[in-house]
């Protein structure tokens, strides 16, 4: 029965994230480009430095983060092609949690298990590449 829930939420990401659902890369070691997922609003050149500290899974899988300068957590959807393993695992790699990288944040449609659009505008991190 679990496995029957996953998929929804496996399929969901995967269109999002434009993902290859035969992917064989590693979760800690990810390809760090655009997704291009034409659903996508740009977000121009403006990237921002986040420590990434949690990842939930539902309808849809959401990566939390937090501005590395301090401020307050944000839950945002990720489209960048990093996120793929996470959400294929449904977790966010130890040796990820609390690694600060820089990001670009746009936003997606989020939609429900049927694929019904919840959100248009749903904040998102576009694109992402290791701080520093």
């Amino acid at each position: 029965m679990r496995g029957l829930m996953i998929m929804p939420v496996l399929a969901g990401a995967m269109m999002l994230a434009g993902c290859d659902a035969g992917s064989s890369e590693e979760a800690s070691g990810p390809d760090l480009s655009q997704a291009g997922n034409e659903k996508l609003q740009p977000a121009g050149d403006s990237w921002s430095a986040v420590k990434l500290t949690g990842l939930t899974c539902g309808d849809n899988c959401y990566v939390q983060i937090e501005p590395a300068a301090g401020g307050a957590a944000q839950e945002v959807m990720c489209t960048a092609q990093a996120c793929n393993p996470w959400f294929e695992e449904q977790a966010l790699p130890a040796d990820i949690v609390g690694k600060t990288y820089e990001v670009r944040l746009g936003t997606a449609e989020q939609v429900d298990n049927a694929g019904i659009v919840q959100d248009a505008g749903f904040p998102a991190i576009v694109e992402m590449r290791p701080a520093g």
